[in-house]
């Protein structure tokens, strides 16, 4: 049976339509934070032309990160894994919306909250949850992908819109938790236009579980 990332795409690219049409908010309701990283003691910035130029600035930043002599070697564990870039017009919160089913409005940033007391939250992964990330030096920012796969409890596979701030979905990108109490509270993310893993860390929130949340059950923190 076709995911509802699978169903959107194709439903679209069949009918010749642009990906914007997944989208049902505007476009500054979702604002991506860029392919660099943060300060992982910082929270996100909003969708204005400075966060677009910083957004461009972390790209040359993630371009020029070291890579080994002749072809990267490919790690045991991504063996498989092959991120890809879809050209569209498209934020993050559409797109995680339709290929979660999660329906949540607003913005990235305010997600976790919106999602206390509707649906279950959790610090460990699942497939078709959708991830929450902290943003860029302030808290106004904030990014949501959705889980595709998951392989060991370090390692996670997303679909993403918008993560350079280009509109762009990002196919089959793999995460790598790197907290000390593998609670998934800070992430490097893969690069996938120069096949390597991101240089900086994020700090992130949790997992959304597309699942409703039962009255009276355990609730997660929103901090």
């Amino acid at each position: 049976m076709k995911t509802n990332t699978t169903r959107c795409l194709t439903a679209l690219l069949v009918a010749g339509a642009g990906l914007s049409a997944c989208q049902s908010v505007p476009s500054n309701y979702s604002p991506s934070f860029g392919a660099g990283a943060i300060d992982p003691s910082n929270t996100s910035a909003y969708d204005l032309p400075l966060a677009e130029a910083e957004a461009k600035l972390s790209a040359i930043e993630e371009s020029l990160v070291p890579s080994p002599r002749g072809k990267p070697a490919v790690e045991p564990l991504l063996d498989g894994v092959r991120p890809r870039i879809v050209d569209a017009d498209l934020q993050c919160v559409p797109f995680a919306r339709d290929a979660s089913g999660i329906d949540i409005r607003g913005n990235a940033n305010r997600w976790w909250k919106l999602a206390a007391g509707k649906y279950s939250r959790a610090r460990r992964p699942q497939e078709g949850a959708v991830f929450v990330m902290r943003g860029y030096r302030t808290a106004r920012r904030g990014h949501v992908a959705v889980v595709k796969q998951i392989l060991d409890p370090r390692t996670i596979v997303v679909d993403h819109a918008n993560w350079g701030n280009d509109g762009r979905i990002y196919l089959s990108a793999p995460i790598r938790d790197e907290s000390a109490k593998n609670d998934w509270s800070k992430v490097r993310v893969w690069y996938t236009p120069t096949n390597q893993w991101g240089s900086r860390l994020y700090r992130a929130k949790g997992f959304i579980l597309p699942t409703t949340a039962v009255a009276g059950s355990f609730a997660l923190g929103s901090n």
